[in-house]
This record gives structure tokens, sequence and C-alpha cells, in this order.
């Protein structure tokens, strides 16, 4: 890990001095302004320095993660999938990294603004700014290397975890950590080193601080449950006469049976209901599941039986029982893990957890751990709930993730920006995962596609020898596509090819709105035979709303004020249209046109042609 922290440090150092050129060019191009946003608005591009950024940290994490993954693989004598870009786990952990990178920038931009606001209000002149900003971020700084240790901490540790969980056999693993540094941040007294942690528990806390020395061993296989972490009962000494153990009921029928006696006080929680119907139900299908484990148990004895004495009629009669057992069981798990989730619906993680602890308690033989097994997997599908939830609030360039596509890179870059750009001016999110293609499609003229669920763009190979200005735009008409709702709301790609041109049309209309309300160049006006019938009618509809000024009031600045109302009312219709199915849009347009007090028959041939354009665009 010494080589990937020096070329994370290396890098981040180079990346540093030139920001620190870029950042006195930009002074000396443009006096010091009043304020320090002014400053930091006019003359750094923030976007391109995330791109520089990313170009320059990608390969050391990399390698990094790569190295981690190796390394896991030796320590834990396991397997796992070999480290490729295509991997899950592997994408998963440069998901995380894109995600990195880009707060990396967002504090060297607030870094960056504080010194200069600082230098400002203390009236420093050019000089002292340039000494300010050298010595926070010069070779001589140790920014970088704090940095560089976390960073590579971490691309080293989720890399680990990842390699773990792809194992299928790694389940727990052993934490190394300082001997004061707590489990979630430094001063938390849950401490860290020595104890026992979950591969979830782990992925969630891969390090606690900046510079944190953590590191993680596999445990392959059971743990005890005396070194499982939380708070252990004492356990009283033996007596040297042990009592007889009291009979176990002969037919379980509720968690009463299941469950130990509770002590006085609440157990499980203070809003955990006493044994509800879902929980005895649930208690039943458990029992009813662990009979069927004890039946196979019983099978397997008969079987390895006869095969010892030479008799395969009945080997191969006693497993066919027992692969009828197995797929009873598995019929039976999926109906427990859906009464489990019946009983503890509306219940805080809190007392899932207790509930598991309790089962975890409680005699094997009576189906506790299937119920602490349904009970953990419920847990999991919260959690899951949960991020992807928290996920879909965070801005576009922290949800989407890296391509692992070389030949795509330009085109992810385009993309990368053209989404952002999108969701600020329509207030759509976009569904595009970062998966960037570079296919060749058989069909002519197809210069890009997106997947109907948005989770990948392709860019045909000639698209990529195109200008940046025109990879820019059809990067912006296929994010447009996975931000529409029009392929969501389809079910049959026959209904899409009925409303073509209200998709198409729409879209392409929408991504010149993008690039004009940006201030990019627009690109080629793609799908004419669409935008010139909607260009039409949005035209007139917006002109009847905002009438021309006329005699006096025709000023050059009222009639610019017209202009841009013209088309903010036009744009705002192609916005408006893609947060609705594709088979609504003919309606929004006729109900507009009368609203403007324009009669819609007078474009039957538009919508006649709109509607009935039996053509699958990209």
């Amino acid at each position: 890990m010494r080589a990937g922290f020096n070329a994370m440090l290396r890098a981040r150092r180079e990346y540093e001095a030139g920001l620190i050129r870029r950042l006195m060019q930009g002074l000396i191009r443009r006096p010091m302004k009043a304020r320090a946003a002014d400053w930091e608005l006019v003359d750094l591009d923030w976007k391109a320095e995330a791109s520089l950024l990313r170009r320059s940290l990608t390969p050391v994490f990399t390698s990094i993660a790569e190295e981690a993954w190796d390394a896991a693989s030796e320590t834990s004598g396991v397997a796992a999938t070999r480290f490729d870009l295509s991997a899950r786990g592997v994408q998963r952990v440069m998901a995380e990294t894109a995600t990195r990178i880009t707060r990396m920038t967002a504090t060297d931009q607030a870094y960056t603004r504080d010194i200069v606001a600082h230098a400002i209000e203390t009236h420093a002149d050019y000089k002292q700014l340039a000494s300010s900003l050298r010595d926070a971020f010069g070779v001589s700084s140790r920014r970088a290397e704090t940095i560089a240790r976390t960073e590579t901490a971490m691309a080293f540790n989720t890399s680990s975890l990842a390699n773990f969980g792809e194992s299928g056999l790694v389940t727990w693993v052993e934490v190394f950590d300082g001997p004061e540094c707590g489990w979630t941040e430094h001063d938390d007294p849950d401490m860290a080193d020595g104890s026992i942690r979950s591969v979830s528990e782990a992925e969630e806390f891969p390090i606690a601080h900046p510079n944190c020395l953590r590191a993680f061993g596999p445990i392959v296989g059971d743990v005890p449950e005396s070194e499982l972490p939380g708070e252990q009962p004492d356990l009283p000494e033996p007596d040297l006469e042990l009592p007889e153990p009291e009979p176990l009921p002969e037919e379980p029928g509720s968690l009463d049976d299941i469950l130990p006696p509770a002590p006085d006080g609440p157990v499980l929680g203070p809003d955990l209901p006493v044994f509800s119907a879902a929980e005895r139900e649930a208690s039943e299908i458990a029992t009813t599941f662990h009979r069927y484990a004890e039946e196979f148990d019983r099978l397997k004895v008969v079987r390895e039986a006869a095969y010892r004495v030479g008799d395969e009629v009945t080997g191969r009669a006693v497993g066919a029982q027992m692969q009828a057992n197995m797929d009873a069981r598995g019929a039976l798990l999926q109906t427990l893990q859906k009464a489990v989730a019946k009983s503890v619906r509306g219940k805080s993680l809190d007392v899932i957890d207790s509930m598991i602890e309790q089962s975890r308690l409680v005699a094997l033989d009576k189906g506790a751990p299937a119920i602490s097994r349904a009970l953990a997997g419920v847990r999991t599908g919260y959690l899951a709930e949960a991020r992807a939830a928290a996920a879909a609030k965070l801005p576009f360039a922290q949800r989407v993730r890296f391509t692992g596509n070389p030949a795509a890179r330009a085109a992810f870059d385009r993309g990368f920006e053209s989404g952002a750009a999108i969701e600020r001016q329509t207030g759509l999110k976009i569904r595009w995962t970062g998966n960037t293609l570079s296919e060749a499609d058989p069909r002519p003229n197809v210069a890009a596609w997106a997947r109907p669920d948005g989770s990948a763009i392709n860019m045909v190979p000639s698209s990529l020898k195109q200008d940046a200005v025109t990879q820019r735009h059809i990067m912006t008409h296929e994010m447009l596509h996975t931000a529409s709702d029009a392929k969501y709301g389809i079910a049959k790609p026959s209904r899409y090819a009925d409303f073509a041109g209200w998709e198409e049309g729409v879209v392409e209309l929408a991504a010149h709105a993008v690039e004009r309300r940006e201030g990019w160049t627009e690109g080629y006006m793609a799908y004419r035979e669409y935008t010139g019938p909607l260009q039409q009618m949005a035209r007139d509809i917006a002109r009847s709303k905002n009438p021309r000024p006329l005699f006096d009031d025709a000023t050059p600045a009222n009639i610019d004020r017209w202009q841009v109302a013209i088309r903010d009312t036009q744009d705002k219709m192609w916005f408006d249209m893609l947060a609705q199915p594709v088979e609504k849009r003919p309606g929004i347009m006729r109900a507009l046109l009368r609203d403007a007090g324009i009669d819609p028959a007078e474009y039957a041939d538009s919508f006649k042609f709109l509607e009935g354009a039996n053509r699958v665009a990209g």
C-alpha cells in the first residue's frame, strides 16, 4: 500500500501545482473583485477542474483497488472474482471512487474561496494572496499528504471489503486500528481495534477520520457468539450439580415457544406489540421449516447407509426425497421472509435488531435460526431502500458512476456535463447510471441510443469521431430520454413507435433549450420532420400569450424582452411535456392551443403525422 500512497501523493501534488498556476493566471488576467464569489465564478472553471482531477487520480485509485483486491484474496485464501473493471464488486468500488473525487473538487473550491475571501477582508495585495495559495496548496503543505493517506486507505479498504463480499464465504472481519480510535469517529466510545464486525458494517465505516490507520482481516467461517460486537450478559458460575433440563414442548406453535420468558420490563423495544398474529404466523412457518431440516438430516443418514451396503435403488429413491425436501424448504423460506416482513412492518431498525438478538439466544432446535436469517434479510432490504431513497436526493454528479470503458471516456465526460445541466434547467431527474458503451449499431443513421431503463447510453464509434459540440448535443439528447417519462410509461415498443414524434421531437427541442440556456453552442437540429410542426404550434401559443410590443412600445429593449419571453414560454412547454407520459402529450398540446384561443383543428395534419409516425428512434 506504500507504493499506492506515494503514487496518490505524487498525483495530488502535481494537480495542486497546476491548480496554483491556474489560480495565479486568473488573478493576473483580472484584478480582484469586491467579493470572492465574483472572482471564483469568473476566473476558474471548476467543472474543468473536476475533469482534470478525475483523469489524474482514477488510474491511481484503480491501481490501489487492484492491489487491495489481490491482497484480500491471498489473505482470506478464498478466490473471489478476479479484479475486472466490468465485475459488479469492482464497479461499485470505482463508483464510490468517482463520488469521492467529485467531493474533493468541491472541497478545493470551498477552500480556495475561503482563502480569497480572507485576502479581500484583510486588504491583501497580489503577492500576499499568491503566498497564501502556495502555503495552502504547495509541496511543503501537509494537506496533500493528508488527502493522499486518507484516500489511499479508503480505496484499499473498500476494495478489500468488496472482495470479501464477492467471495460469498467471508461474513465477518477483524478490525485493526489505533488503540484509541473509535468505530464511527475517533472519539466514539465503541472502540474499533480488535473488534469483530460484519462486512456490511465495515463497508459503512471503512475509516473513521482523516489519516485513519484502520485495516480489516477476513474471518472465514462462523464466529462464536461471545466474540460478536455488543454487550454480552454475565454468565453465573456453574453449580457442581446441574439440574435436569426442562423438557421441550412437542409442538411449538408460536413465538412463546421460541423466545425465552421475557424478564420484567420491555425487552424488544417499547413499540413492539406482544406476539401479534403476524409474528405467530412467522413462528409456525419457521417451526415447519425446522422439521423439514430435521427430516433432511435423517434422510441423509439413510442414503449414506444405503450406498454403504451397495443398495443404489434405495439410495437414489432417498436422494429424490432429499431434493423434494430442499425444494419445499426453499418455498418455505420465501414464505417466511414475507411473513417476517409483514410482522415487523412499521417497526424501527432498533426494534428489528433487538428481535434478531433475541432469536439468536434461542435453542437452535426450534426454528429460531430461520427467523433470525429472515429478520436479517428484512433489515438488509430496509437499509437498501433507505440508501436508494437517500441516493435519489443526491446531486447528479454524486449519483453517476465513472465509466470503466476507455473507448467511451470522451462521451462519458460530455454526458457528465450534460446531465448536471439538464437537472439544473428542467428540474427532472436523470436515470443514467454512468455506464457508457461504444458499440456499433446495424441500423442506419443511428448516432446513439439509451436503454429504456436509463442504465446505459451507447455512442456508436462513428459518433465518437465527431467534434465536441456534436458529441455533447448527442449525449444531451440521449440524457433527456433517460429523464423523460415516455419510455417508462409505455410497456410495448409499438406504442412508443406510434408516438415517436412526441418523444423524439420534444426531446430534441428540449436539448436545444438546455444548450441555449447554458450558453453552449447549439448542435445540429435533428428530427426536423418532428421539430418543425412542434415549433410552429409552440411559437403560435407563445405569441398569443406574449403579444409583440407595438408603436411607441416597440423599443429595442422591449423587443429583446419579448423575444426572451417567447423562448422561455416554448422552453417551459418542452420541459413540462418531458415530465408526462408520451401518450398524453398530444392532449396537452391541444389544451395549450385552446387556452391560447387557437383551434387545434388548424393543425390537424401535424397531429396526424406526429401521432402516426411509425418510426422507432434512438
